[in-house]
């Protein structure tokens, strides 16, 4: 159990030393050791001001903004600073076989770390991070890196918690370790937590040279570069900067969603600018298995853009700002009343399609009043927890739909919210017998869930999502991609959509191969209006004959691979922008440069067996098979449930004729995956080829199970 007990401060303990203790243990680490931590830079050059040069102007906004959590997403810690200056008053709490003990010296914070037999560590806290529910806490590494604790402080139970589980507690080599790649602030927190940030990640030495504008997120950070503005306002005449009143609904949620995504990126992260286009800077996770559930409800922490993108109210043209004061960031209006702005007996002339009903009542939700259940959110809004306390809600604003949990296993917010003691099929009968007007209407999870089990009907529905023109944009996209992993190639006339992320989704998943109906469909894209389109298809493009392109595609080609190679490098400092890289190499047919990236890839994350599997790929297919059998039992030793790593190495055992062990492998990743079709496929032909008897070493040969 984690542990939090007081212990005798740092001073005490040490008598009149400690100042020089202090200063051996954990200034000249810093100074010696870690680097140069990460710090302002002064951004006049590129027509950035100070955020106080606002106030004059805007003091509405400022004051509104001033209280914030955008305020508050990064200040210098101090014991002024933090939520609770009590968390630092030597407190102990035990992470697996780590022990944190937090401190203070006059107004500075410290921890320090005991890890079983080694010194402690002393560290200064360098900087709070967040504000509420939890608050992190920054740490200085090696590298110039500053890592966020996984130990955080609860601020409304007033304690200290881990925002792991168990399991990666105890693990100080995982990844989701507070010194692992994926608890790095440089890499995974800074360009959303902080204003005009440029990482400086040196790809030779695997060291960081961070800077920003200001460690928060401030004006700039979503009104763009201010000096242009600030002096123009100074002659009566303010400069250029992004007013959000002049944008349309669908631009403000892409802007707000450059920071609240799930999202990768592809090329530098921007500055905020009026012209700026969502897909030309990043591409969104899609309803991705392990992220969202089949009916795109959240599963992972996906934060809202994606989650939105599915609602009907994104269609209607509702953005972010309607509901929430962009300043404070809170809703502008309490309870039910910022649902029945629209959502009422007298209607909305904007909105013609909405139903003018009296919508905040038992007529409408069934509930007593003055319960949880009569809020709008409850129902249509349900949350789930991340970091172990921090509830969100689903963005979505989906109608229950119990019956779906009956059909694909899916939550659903009537008994996985409140009535925890019913079930689906309750709660569907209550809806029913309530007249729900959409309850059991067909539903775009059915199909997704139908094409991630495998289904034999799946391909054709997913044919039908695809093109459905009254789906939203993103679940079209979506089950594009789950047609690409049956290798089918989407419609051709999808390369037209109108929607980018469809298009982009078209060139993420033409079928291998490329025929020339879907080369020719493919062609436009070079042309289209989103970088990341063009990108894409580019990448698609590469490795095959200049001979199939006119001069004007070869070149748009030749720019869209060197943009690709640009922006996987500017996150290098990620294990999967090697294995992009690797692929790239691939399709250029030079293994050696591919296995290059890939080794790369594994010395930023050991256990990645994806990169495992391809680097014993290439390694077999150049004769090294004990070079590739070695690589795939490291990667087992490390992670040994896993299905491609099982199915590999039973390939390379069944082709060295120990077929008993093939067999006992290849059982192990059917019992990982059991809808793998290329498992399923191998086991079948091994079991058939050894029938009911065993064999012995005299009777093994050197023939391959299956390709």
């Amino acid at each position: 159990m984690p542990l939090v007990a007081p212990v005798a401060p740092f001073h005490r303990r040490f008598g009149s030393h400690w100042r020089l203790l202090i200063f051996l243990t954990v200034f000249l680490p810093l100074t010696a050791v870690f680097g140069k931590p990460p710090q302002p830079r002064d951004g006049r050059a590129e027509g950035y001001v100070s955020d106080r040069a606002c106030r004059g102007c805007h003091a509405g906004p400022w004051s509104a903004w001033a209280g914030s959590k955008h305020r508050n997403s990064m200040v210098a810690a101090s014991i002024g600073s933090v939520a609770d200056k009590t968390a630092f008053q030597d407190q102990t709490y035990v992470e697996g076989r780590e022990r944190f003990h937090f401190y203070t010296v006059g107004q500075k914070l410290f921890v320090a770390v005991h890890e079983a037999d080694k010194p402690p560590q002393h560290l200064p806290i360098l900087y709070a991070f967040g504000v509420w529910p939890l608050q992190q806490y920054l740490v200085s590494q090696p590298g110039g890196r500053l890592q966020a604790l996984t130990v955080a402080w609860d601020v409304a139970a007033r304690r200290w918690y881990s925002v792991q589980d168990a399991t990666t507690g105890n693990d100080t080599s995982h990844t989701l370790h507070w010194r692992g790649r994926f608890q790095n602030w440089n890499a995974m927190c800074a360009e959303c937590h902080s204003t005009g940030v440029r990482k400086g990640y040196s790809i030779p030495d695997d060291r960081y040279s961070t800077t920003w504008i200001a460690s928060n997120v401030g004006c700039q950070a979503c009104h763009g570069p201010g000096a242009a503005h600030a002096r123009g306002a100074r002659k009566g005449k303010p400069g250029t900067i992004i007013r959000y009143g002049a944008l349309s609904p669908a631009q403000i949620v892409d802007f707000c969603g450059t920071c609240h995504s799930r999202r990768v990126s592809v090329g530098d992260a921007p500055a905020l600018s009026p012209g700026f286009k969502f897909l030309d800077h990043f591409q969104p996770e899609l309803l991705r298995q392990r992220l969202f559930y089949p009916d795109g409800q959240q599963y992972g922490e996906v934060f809202e853009y994606a989650s939105y993108r599915q609602s009907r109210m994104y269609a209607a043209g509702v953005s972010c700002t309607n509901c929430h004061d962009a300043h404070t960031g809170k809703t502008r209006l309490p309870g039910n009343a910022l649902c029945t702005q629209c959502h009422s007996k007298q209607g909305v002339a904007r909105f013609p399609g909405l139903q003018a009903k009296r919508y905040d009542s038992r007529e409408h939700h069934g509930h007593a009043s003055n319960s949880a259940a009569t809020q709008c959110v409850t129902c249509h809004m349900p949350t789930k927890t991340y970091m172990g306390i921090h509830e969100r809600r689903d963005h979505a604003i989906r109608v229950p739909r119990p019956d779906l949990t009956q059909r694909i296993g899916v939550p659903n917010a009537c008994t996985t919210q409140c009535h925890l003691d019913r079930d689906a099929a309750w709660a569907s009968g209550e809806i029913r017998a309530r007249g729900g007007r959409r309850a059991e209407r067909p539903h775009y999870g059915a199909v997704i869930a139908a094409g991630r089990r495998g289904d034999e009907n799946a391909v054709p529905a997913l044919g039908e999502l695809a093109v459905a023109p009254e789906v939203p944009g993103i679940v079209r996209a979506t089950a594009i991609e789950e047609l690409g992993r049956y290798g089918i190639a989407p419609a051709a006339e999808l390369a037209l959509d109108g929607d980018p992320l469809v298009r982009l989704a078209v060139a993420d998943n033409a079928a291998s191969g490329l025929s020339p109906r879907t080369l020719s469909g493919l062609r436009p894209l070079l042309f289209d209006s989103s970088n990341s389109v063009r990108l894409a298809v580019a990448r698609r493009f590469a490795g095959l004959s200049s001979k199939l392109f006119t001069p004007a595609e070869n070149a748009r080609i030749a720019a869209g691979v060197a943009a690709y190679r640009h922006a996987q490098s500017a996150s290098a400092d990620f294990p999967a922008a090697w294995l992009n890289l690797a692929g790239l190499d691939l399709d250029l047919n030079d293994n050696e440069a591919a296995e290059a990236k890939l080794v790369q890839a594994l010395r930023r994350d050991r256990g990645l067996p994806v990169a495992r599997v391809e680097l014993a790929r290439i390694q077999a297919l150049s004769g090294r098979i004990d070079d590739a059998e070695i690589t795939l039992r490291y990667g087992l030793a490390l992670a040994p449930t896993d299905a491609e790593l099982l199915l590999s190495l039973a390939l390379i055992r069944a082709q060295r004729g120990a077929l008993m062990e093939a067999l006992s492998l290849l059982e192990l990743a059917y019992k990982a995956a059991p809808d793998h079709p290329r498992i399923r496929k191998n086991l079948a032909a091994l079991r058939t080829r050894l029938g009911d008897q065993s064999v012995k070493p005299a009777e093994q040969d050197e023939t391959d199970v299956s390709r």
